[in-house]
């Protein structure tokens, strides 16, 4: 019996320094990015991003329905600030640092849980041959615990799915405000 629980003690230390080593060779930042074309401008997209009110009708990352949120700063653009408590998004805020409208928006995303990360959230609009492209991407430094969090949760796949939901749903409302025009 003594030697079964030594095997299985001997296999768990293996398969953790294994996730120790590739978590130490991962890069020591991310970037994950996605984009869709949506058809109508960049002048009529711009303030559906610009605007923390506007883009948290689309944002997915703001639907859990226990999420306290609160908005300071100016109505858009540069210091407008979005702080927001969540069982599901965490805690942190959300600050809009630069503009160059209507062609990008650069974020900064501080969170203080589950996890602390201070990483930058960056929107591009760029002419398209039907529309506009929308690119939207984060990126930021990954600590060592990011790295072997990473080894278990994709992170990049988990992300990039809710630019994807989130991104649909810019896509939709922006052309429906186009037709409706």
């Amino acid at each position: 019996m003594l030697t079964v629980l030594a095997y299985i003690a001997i296999a768990a230390v293996f398969a953790m320094g294994v996730v120790l080593i590739l978590a130490a060779r991962q890069p020591d930042t991310f970037r994950y990015e996605r984009s869709t074309v949506v058809h109508a401008s960049a002048e009529a997209i711009f303030p559906l991003i610009a605007d923390p009110i506007a883009f948290n009708t689309w944002n997915p990352f703001n639907e859990d329905p226990s999420i306290a949120g609160t908005y300071s700063g100016p109505s858009r653009g540069p210091g407008a600030r979005y702080t927001f408590e969540s069982r599901r998004a965490g805690t942190g805020y959300t600050e809009i640092v630069e503009e160059d409208a209507p062609r990008r928006l650069g974020v900064r995303l501080v969170m203080t849980k589950p996890m602390a990360c201070d990483n930058r959230v960056e929107f591009r609009l760029e002419p398209a041959s039907e529309g506009t492209r929308v690119s939207w991407a984060m990126s930021g430094p990954m600590t060592f615990m990011g790295k072997v969090m990473n080894q278990a949760i994709d992170c990049e796949k988990m992300c990039g799915k809710q630019f994807d939901k989130g991104l649909a749903k810019l896509k939709k409302l922006a052309e429906r405000e186009v037709i409706a025009a």
